[in-house]
């Protein structure tokens, strides 16, 4: 008996059936020559809204066109175009495998809120992850239906009002929802919130890997969490209250800690007015000691102290060399003169994002970056002046993969962007977008409004005086407000 090779064992390239190949029953400009799992894939680029036309191309785009549509975002506006119930019934049928959903229902239109929970419930049957933001009147029995189908296999769960004036209690009444699901990787927490509270001592979330936290003053209960939670960890996004004093954030600089196991951390001081009165460096140091898997570090913040900030940034080089994501976003008031130097000894980088402002990158910064962080692969900024020079520099980054340059001043033409991509051979996104200067204009207008505001409050019974000034207050507020529009439209924001 002899044995076949390897090489012999391969199925023949043209399958015959009845003697004749199957090859040849298919025209060579027909699309059926490409299996579903090819085809699911290229028509995985199309936006979502061109979809529904072409599925009427053939049988098998009809079968495929959405079975890769996994993430669905459900709006005012999918809303506004829906007729009836019906078609929304008919939209999830046809994304049988959605597995996360964001419903944002802010306004009131034909189909209730109620409906559309109740569609849910009734046809993702692999869903995992929702976001729901929530419009009055809420109607819980379609909430229980809900939570009683999806509770445990829901991983990530975040439930809040579109309006920020309601009650406390209401609050409450939705976060008991997500006290209902186990298996949750992912959770919300307001540390002035009973969901926080009573996640500490009556619920278990044995696979919690990430948490959000928005961080107010005078918090006595992370430490509990902590206890409870801090060896699972891997992920936390913290937003710090405008109300937040040193003390609160040393609390949570002793919580974050204790994670041992944490590798992602982001911080949010932008609702601070400056980061330096409330966060020391040798807080940022006593986080890089006791958190030796950190490789993600994500700081927002503002301040009046340039000097501050290039402590901060000194104190990034010298001990996060670990670190293989970077994200700084700075809105310091005063030149900090950032230069590559000045993390040049983080080697392992391979993700940089800076936003600042404009003069606190040096001119200089892209010059030797190939030696500097040599496994750099992405690189995002904004607001700077991107010339030739700068893509001749990054041309030298054997794994760059993706820029963006957003907001930045250029007069870059089409040849020189041209001959850096060609020479990224790595490279698979490039962006580069102008300032849009209405923006600046929208600053402006709003900086008049406090002048003209106390001008109204102290018009000494002056009739006049204060019509003119009313006008002149309205005539700004609604050019700020058709500006706005214009803006939101251009860029497709709802």
């Amino acid at each position: 008996m002899t044995t076949l090779s390897p090489m012999k064992r391969r199925c023949p390239t043209t399958l015959s059936l009845s003697g004749q190949s199957l090859a040849t029953n298919r025209p060579k400009d027909s699309l059926n020559r490409f299996g579903d799992d090819l085809c699911q894939l290229l028509l995985s680029f199309l936006p979502f809204s061109d979809c529904f036309r072409y599925e009427l191309v053939s049988k098998q785009w009809q079968r495929v066109i959405f079975a890769g549509q996994e993430v669905l975002t459900i709006d005012d506006q999918l809303i506004a175009t829906l007729e009836d119930i019906t078609a929304f019934d008919l939209l999830l049928k046809k994304c049988a495998n959605v597995t996360s959903i964001k419903l944002i229902a802010a306004n009131e239109t034909r189909v209730t809120q109620k409906s559309l929970i109740e569609s849910i419930t009734r046809h993702c049957r692999h869903l995992t992850d929702i976001l729901f933001i929530l419009n009055k009147p809420i109607d819980w029995n379609s909430l229980d239906e809900f939570f009683a189908r999806f509770s445990k296999q829901l991983k990530s769960c975040y439930l809040r009002l579109h309006s920020k004036e309601d009650s406390q209690e209401l609050i409450n009444t939705l976060n008991k929802y997500v006290m209902l699901c186990p298996n949750i990787r992912e959770i919300h927490l307001k540390t002035n919130q009973n969901l926080y509270k009573k996640s500490v001592t009556d619920v278990v979330f044995g696979k919690l890997k990430k948490v959000l936290i928005t961080c107010y003053a005078n918090d006595t209960h992370f430490e509990l969490f902590v206890d409870k939670y801090g060896q699972q960890i891997q992920s936390v996004d913290v937003i710090v209250g405008k109300d937040c004093q040193n003390s609160d954030i040393d609390v949570l600089v002793t919580g974050l800690s204790r994670m041992s196991s944490l590798i992602i951390l982001s911080i949010d001081f932008r609702h601070s007015w400056d980061i330096s009165s409330i966060f020391t460096i040798k807080q940022l140091m006593k986080i890089n000691i006791n958190c030796p898997k950190l490789k993600s570090l994500t700081l927002a913040f503002e301040t009046n102290s340039a000097q501050y900030c290039q402590h901060l940034i000194q104190t990034i080089n010298d001990n996060f060399q670990r670190l293989k994501h970077l994200s700084l976003t700075d809105y310091t008031r005063a030149n900090s003169g950032l230069s590559l130097r000045s993390i040049e000894n983080l080697k392992q980088l391979q993700d940089l994002c800076l936003i600042c402002n404009k003069y606190n990158i040096d001119n200089n910064f892209f010059d030797n970056i190939e030696s500097h962080l040599p496994r750099l692969q992405c690189v995002r900024m904004a607001d700077i002046d991107v010339n030739d020079n700068i893509l001749r520099s990054l041309s030298r980054l054997k794994h760059l993969k993706h820029v963006m340059f957003i907001e930045c001043r250029h007069e870059l033409n089409d040849k020189a962007i041209a001959e850096f991509t060609k020479n990224c051979s790595k490279l698979t996104e490039c962006t580069i977008t102008k300032p849009d200067h209405r923006w600046t204009n929208i600053h402006q207008l709003i900086d008049q409004l406090p002048q003209i505001a106390n001008q109204l409050a102290n018009h000494n019974n002056d009739n006049t005086d204060f019509s003119q000034h009313m006008q002149q207050f309205r005539q700004i507020a609604n050019q700020i407000m058709s500006t706005l529009n214009d803006v939101c439209k251009d860029h497709q924001i709802s």
